[in-house]
């Protein structure tokens, strides 16, 4: 009974108290787990080894006089450009094994809180900034998330992601800024209360970073009767997904312009490119960012997670979206806001090679659809 005692309160001196929440400090645990997420996971392959080597070398943020190097067989830290240590990375088996990096990144640790004030300081946070570093480091859009190391500050004014209008023309005008969950539920309610007076639709998409890959399948579901909407891959040849379009067609029959630009990207890359090659809609525009990419979040212990990139997506066609985009049907490339429309329309001859152009604030981009839409409509 006295033994029960004092192992509980082992147990409990390996907690902290933080934030008004409790966390279990298992550093070998987490490192673990986070060596093995982005070995089995990340769309290309990382070796324990590479991905160790980055989150050491994270530490070189807390002190200028600090280096960590990786000289390929052996880790070896420098301070004040003087040797310090100088680890042999795991070796054989062992090299196969997350568990033994992840204690080989804690033993790299450990030297650099003996020899540098400032990694000492930050003791308890030092683990969580090592594997945001290292996960930054596999492409711009996977990072790590801890619930210890907080992200930089971002902008928290509320800022609306669908806004909806009828013009005087009777055309439905929705402007999305991002792709949520509730963007689907968002269009149905656009049009059950316009329905009986909209002719047409523009979905203006310049500028909108995308979001949520269901939404975006989604709500080109409200659009397509059947067929294919987009397909991802990832690292594994029998990763292939199929996501295809069910019966039942919102505004069928009208016609619809979609606006893009160059930062147009990700889910409403797929969005536009979904309803062009499936023939529900017109694009307008210029070329996309190209950010076929599709990202996946995967819990860790203590309540952090990683977003991995896992997969890329593809047109219905099979085309890569990934740095590639989205070309137009009709290219606005440096337009002008005195262009007409039957100019722009004798000039496109070449769409493929339509160029990407921020233009989420060019009224003559919205002009000319509504012009086009009009013309289609046989409405002066």
């Amino acid at each position: 009974m006295q033994w029960r005692r004092v192992w509980q309160h082992l147990f409990f001196c390996t907690c902290l108290l933080y934030g008004g929440r409790v966390y279990a400090v298992d550093n070998t645990q987490l490192l673990e787990a986070a060596l093995r997420t982005v070995h089995d996971e990340f769309l290309a392959p990382v070796s324990y080894d590479i991905y160790s080597s980055w989150a050491v070398q994270g530490l070189n943020q807390y002190d200028k006089n600090l280096q960590i190097v990786d000289d390929e067989s052996r880790i070896t830290l420098y301070y004040n450009s003087q040797v310090f240590r100088s680890y042999l990375k795991p070796q054989g088996k062992k090299s196969e094994n997350p568990k033994a990096w992840a204690r080989f990144m804690l033993k790299v640790l450990d030297a650099a809180k003996e020899i540098s004030p400032a990694v000492k300081q930050k003791d308890f946070e030092a683990p969580d900034k090592m594997l945001q570093f290292a996960t930054q480091n596999l492409d711009p859009y996977s990072k790590y998330i801890s619930v210890l190391v907080p992200e930089k500050k971002q902008d928290l004014r509320p800022v609306s992601d669908f806004g909806v209008n009828l013009t005087t023309d009777d055309i439905l005008y929705i402007k999305l800024t991002d792709i949520t969950k509730f963007t689907p539920h968002n269009f149905e309610a656009a049009f059950a209360q316009y329905a009986n007076q909209a002719k047409a639709l523009i979905i203006d998409l310049r500028g909108c970073h995308g979001g949520a890959l269901q939404g975006a399948i989604d709500v080109a579901d409200l659009f397509l009767p059947n067929g294919i909407i987009t397909s991802t891959q990832g690292r594994k040849d029998d990763s292939v997904v199929f996501y295809e379009a069910h019966p039942d067609v919102l505004f069928a029959g009208k016609p619809i312009v979609v606006l893009v630009d160059g930062e147009t990207a990700s889910s409403a890359e797929i969005l536009a490119a979904a309803l062009q090659e499936q023939g529900a809609a017109l694009i307008m525009g210029t070329g996309t960012l190209g950010k076929g990419s599709v990202q996946n979040v995967v819990n860790l212990p203590d309540n952090n997670k990683m977003i991995l990139t896992n997969a890329y997506a593809f047109t219905p066609a099979g085309n890569p979206i990934h740095q590639n985009g989205v070309k137009p049907d009709v290219c606005l490339y440096r337009v002008k806001d005195n262009a007409k429309l039957d100019d722009v329309l004798n000039q496109n001859t070449n769409v493929e090679k339509c160029l990407s152009e921020k233009r989420d604030d060019r009224r003559i981009d919205y002009a000319l659809a509504i012009e086009l839409l009009k013309a289609r409509l046989n409405l002066k």
